[in-house]
């Protein structure tokens, strides 16, 4: 695979050069259907690694696992402050192009590419209901809802950020991005009812440069 880049890049290669990076962050997700027009935004926790292989000083490749949470939350339809969510988690592999820019020792880069998702579990969360009361009470009651959804998930994955190096071998990270799911996981497709995974992200990292460029 690497050799399938320098030879598309028309790139030198520098001597071997990997990052091994640690993230962490936010992620805003919400599933995109036809379906329900009103869904609002789950924000769940994402946690990784990586490695970037540095093809040249500004291309790069870029690749990580995570494991992400993902989901959607619903209001009910009475117009009250009620609501329910789907809320799933995933194993996310990702390989990315980087195009990286620098500025003294800050340095940009943007990256383009793709992940596969893995589905570790999935529940629907609601409030119970008090039949004899007739109302809602606060306790939360989540219901295994994996065996409706397919296992996998793929898309397009967009991101930028900026890195700065505190040593030679060492590098704190920010960086933003966008998933993008193409994949209906919705395994019923009930009525043309369709649900792909879409989230924005932002996450820090810190990056371990395992053999240091040579001067």
């Amino acid at each position: 695979m690497l050799v399938f880049w320098f030879l598309l890049l028309g790139l030198k290669p520098l001597t071997a050069q990997w990052d091994v990076k640690l993230t962490g962050g936010l992620s805003s997700s919400r599933l995109k259907t036809g379906y329900y027009s009103d869904m609002r935004s789950y924000i769940g926790m994402d946690l990784g690694v990586g490695m970037v292989y540095s093809l040249s000083e500004r291309h790069k490749l870029a690749f990580d696992i995570k494991k992400v949470a993902r989901g959607s939350v619903i209001p009910f339809e009475d117009n009250s402050d009620r609501y329910y969510f789907y809320e799933f988690d995933y194993f996310r592999f990702s390989t990315r192009y980087r195009f990286s820019y620098g500025f003294s020792k800050l340095n940009f880069h943007g990256d383009l590419g793709a992940y596969v998702g893995l589905m570790h579990k999935a529940f629907y969360v609601y409030k119970k209901y008090d039949p004899w009361n007739s109302t809602y009470t606060d306790e939360w009651v989540g219901r295994d809802i994996k065996h409706l959804l397919k296992k996998g998930d793929w898309g397009l994955t967009f991101g930028l950020g900026a890195s700065y190096p505190l040593s030679k071998r060492i590098q704190i990270h920010l960086d933003f991005g966008l998933d993008k799911g193409l994949l209906n996981i919705n395994r019923l497709d009930f009525q043309g009812f369709k649900q792909y995974n879409h989230a924005i992200f932002a996450e820090v990292g810190m990056a371990y440069r395992l053999k240091p460029k040579q001067e």
